[in-house]
């Protein structure tokens, strides 16, 4: 794939145009809506729909609209094969005791390097909060891993336009599904069934745009590193998924849980197919004081061909030392690709939590809710070496920041160690935009 000519860009006063045309609908939307608590005169009332979310509702409270903001901070602005991206979202709710729970988010975005169209939309519908329908189109650039990756976006964003690094990789995703969903808030079952078409096809990194170039280095490709990789895995293809979850709660404040996914894969109208099974169970025994926090997860693909590789078993994992989740669940590897496999896997993940063990002593940090953790995490995937990493680090000093020092040891005797750190607080999920109750 040729990167395309760099002249093919939209100028930064068409951005500015966009903005100033927006900024009445902003203004006009609130008419016949609640906004009685916005001083008139106020220029904070121009702020909200600019700068951050804007919201309304109606004053039966039936019907609510947010409007993202012409700087929608929710959606990833930059990387590196879609370049500059302008995003505009909407998000609109239905709530009615008779008709249910609707709701419908739709968001649209101009990439300025390639001048592509990407976008989603994505309805969600109940009736009693017990039976949930969804539904979804997307045409985006999308992550190998899936739903096991960070939204980190803004770490990603500092990472690239300041350390020169691009920790992800990506492709192109045109997806329509639809699933159906049993979770009952009083119940310890529940149950989802989802079906979807997808088109995948490969990207390229289309722009090395950096704030600070360092001499001698360059920006690593868009193609991810596996030892089990296929180059065909990679290519444009079209698939059908099918994908069955179950979960199971156990004890009366579900402290534990039991959860198992099946997922058939069927391309070239079903000459290749794969099947993949997932089985996994978690707990947390202990109280506000001291707990443990356990779980054990293990797969395997059976009668498989070689599939897309976002369709391989992904672990959450990075090769960065600063992340957004919790540091004893995150596998900090050189390649945050080189985990994920096609082949059996089990994953064992244990941690000890304290509010009052070591350095939890002290006053000052008990009183700012800091607690400590004790953890170790083993992998074993099949013919691939197994992983032990063993770790301890201070959680929510000045209520979110974490510190970890890890040491790991992979087979054939390599041993590391290293300091990390946690930005929950830079996490941006997509899924918390809009109604998500998986």
């Amino acid at each position: 794939m040729k990167k395309r000519d760099q002249n093919k860009k939209i100028s930064l006063y068409n951005l500015f145009y966009i903005g100033i045309l927006l900024i009445p609908f902003n203004l006009y939307a609130q008419s016949g809506w609640d906004n009685s608590t916005i001083k008139e005169g106020d220029i904070k009332q121009y702020l909200p729909g600019i700068l951050s979310p804007k919201s309304w509702a109606k004053r039966d409270s039936t019907f609510f609209i947010t409007y993202h903001g012409i700087l929608d901070k929710g959606e990833t602005t930059f990387n590196l094969v879609d370049g500059f991206t302008i995003w505009q979202s909407l998000t609109t709710r239905w709530n009615n005791q008779k008709s249910g729970f609707t709701e419908l988010h739709g968001s649209i975005g101009y990439s300025l390097t390639t001048q592509d169209l990407l976008g989603r939309i994505h309805l969600a519908y109940t009736a009693n909060e017990r039976h949930y329908w969804f539904a979804s189109i997307q045409n985006i650039s999308e992550d190998f891993k899936d739903d096991t990756y960070e939204e980190n976006m803004h770490l990603d964003l500092f990472a690239i336009l300041f350390a020169q690094r691009n920790y992800k990789k990506y492709y192109r995703s045109q997806r329509a599904s639809v699933s159906w969903a049993y979770m009952p808030t009083d119940a310890r079952f529940n149950t989802k069934y989802q079906v979807s078409l997808e088109h995948t096809s490969p990207l390229e990194n289309e722009t090395s745009f950096t704030l600070f170039p360092r001499k001698g280095r360059s920006f690593d490709t868009n193609t991810p590193v596996n030892n089990e990789l296929d180059k065909v895995q990679l290519e444009a293809d079209s698939y059908l998924l099918q994908k069955w979850d179950i979960r199971y709660y156990m004890g009366e404040q579900k402290q534990y849980n039991i959860a198992t996914s099946y997922t058939l894969g069927l391309k070239d109208r079903g000459k290749k197919h794969f099947h993949k099974l997932d089985l996994g169970m978690h707990g947390i025994n202990g109280n506000h004081q001291h707990r443990i926090v356990w779980s054990l997860a293990g797969g395997t693909f059976f009668n498989s061909s070689p599939f897309h590789f976002s369709q391989y078993a992904h672990f959450k994992s990075t090769n960065s030392d600063v992340t957004t989740r919790n540091i004893s669940e995150e596998m900090f590897v050189k390649n945050g690709y080189e985990l994920s496999t096609m082949k059996p896997w089990t994953k064992i993940d244990l941690a000890f939590q304290s509010k009052k063990c070591l350095l939890s002593q002290w006053n000052w940090l008990r009183s700012n809710s800091a607690y400590e953790e004790l953890y170790i995490k083993t992998m074993f995937p099949k013919d691939e070496p197994y992983r032990l990493h063993v770790g301890y680090s201070l959680h929510q000093l000045f209520e979110s920041l974490s510190l970890g020092v890890e040491y790991q040891h992979t087979e054939p005797n390599i041993n590391t160690w290293g300091v990390y750190v946690s930005l929950p607080f830079m996490e941006v999920i997509k899924t918390k935009r809009y109604f998500h109750k998986w």
